[in-house]
């Protein structure tokens, strides 16, 4: 009777860290998530961010090894805070959103990190170009809402985005704050 008790406890207090087939939740009251970046441009940062962030990430958190993930964002969403400047940076030298309107990470493999937190393997798709990335994360439970935050950094000319520039930093350091609720 005991076992078969402990068993059923184990079951159910299982399903409480397993959760299938998350889908993206609003973080900031606008309905859409937001991924952020900043580049140097004649030695100074400039930040700007990225929104209407769509997809799915089946989380299992039983075997992370199981977990996929599969996000796309819209380009022309892109802001910077300078209106002219987005409006450059939406043309073909930059991320010419008439041909390629969205970037896509697709995860190919997703692991525990010996020191905490997860590494997700995958295929970033940027202006058409697709380049394996490795982006560590970290994962927030609170209620049934679960928070993906990380950061990676990618060279922006292996996208062919700007071009070659004397003035404009190659990495991008690309932050992101994800919320997903079971479906």
């Amino acid at each position: 009777m005991f076992k078969l008790i402990a068993s059923t406890f184990v079951a159910v207090l299982m399903s409480f860290f397993v959760v299938d087939n998350l889908r993206l939740q609003p973080t900031n009251g606008n309905a859409t998530d937001v991924v952020t970046f900043t580049i140097k441009n004649f030695g100074v940062n400039v930040d700007g961010n990225i929104s209407g962030v769509k997809g799915s990430i089946d989380w299992n958190a039983a075997d992370v090894t199981k977990t996929t993930v599969q996000l796309t964002a819209d380009v022309n969403t892109i802001n910077t805070g300078i209106k002219k400047r987005d409006d450059h940076l939406k043309k073909d030298d930059f991320f010419d959103v008439q041909k390629h309107p969205e970037l896509s990470f697709k995860s190919t493999k997703i692991t525990s990190m010996a020191t905490g937190g997860f590494m997700a393997e995958g295929n970033l798709t940027i202006k058409g170009i697709t380049k394996s990335v490795s982006i560590p994360f970290n994962v927030g439970i609170a209620g049934n809402q679960y928070t993906f935050k990380g950061e990676f950094t990618i060279d922006r000319r292996g996208f062919e985005v700007g071009g070659s520039s004397m003035t404009m930093g190659d990495n991008v350091k690309v932050v992101f704050n994800i919320v997903a609720a079971a479906k």
